[in-house]
């Protein structure tokens, strides 16, 4: 070898683009995929759009990034990754409010620094959990208006744009049922 080239590496040498050319754009968006997929997908998992994606990461045309197969895969990493952390945090707070409710039925004073618990966020806790029923009545401090007592455990993206077009429909339906008990004349129109 000693310094010379062999003809396989001559080849290559000749192949490769002269470092003044530049880059194509091809090589140029991979490069920033692979800086940009994870804040890609932290944002796209945190709900963000399209446009605050562009404007926050100095990026145009963000479907052609969410599209890659790359950034789809840390934004399903991710995803995943949210939801375990959601759901031990969210059973943690179970515990607290336990504990809180013991507190606060035992009359124990609160340590020193921190605040009595407050009975409406623990009934909120535990609405959210199933523990208590939703929807008790205005007079008791809860909406009448509440659909059921169901845990809603949203997947995808799929998933939630189908539960939303549910709840709009729900949400049209009741205002409807509304306006027909306020003017009974619109039954016949409607």
């Amino acid at each position: 070898m000693n310094g010379q080239l062999t003809t396989r590496r001559r080849t290559r040498k000749l192949a490769e683009l002269p470092s003044w050319l530049g880059r194509s754009k091809n090589e140029n968006f991979q490069r920033r995929v692979q800086k940009l997929k994870r804040q890609i997908a932290f944002l796209v998992v945190m709900g963000k759009s399209n446009q605050t994606i562009a404007r926050r990461l100095g990026i145009t045309k963000v479907r052609r990034y969410i599209a890659h197969p790359e950034v789809q895969a840390a934004i399903a990493e991710m995803e995943l990754e949210f939801y375990e952390r959601a759901e031990k945090y969210n059973t943690a707070l179970f515990w607290k409010s336990l504990r809180a409710m013991d507190a606060l039925i035992t009359g124990k004073p609160p340590k020193k620094g921190y605040e009595k618990p407050s009975l409406k966020a623990i009934e909120l806790l535990w609405e959210a959990h199933g523990r208590l029923p939703r929807g008790r009545g205005k007079e008791q401090g809860g909406s009448s208006d509440t659909i059921a007592n169901t845990q809603v455990n949203v997947l995808t993206r799929e998933d939630a744009q189908t539960a939303m077009a549910l709840l709009k429909e729900e949400r049209r339906r009741r205002e409807q049922e509304r306006k027909i008990a306020l003017d009974p004349t619109l039954v016949e129109q409607g």
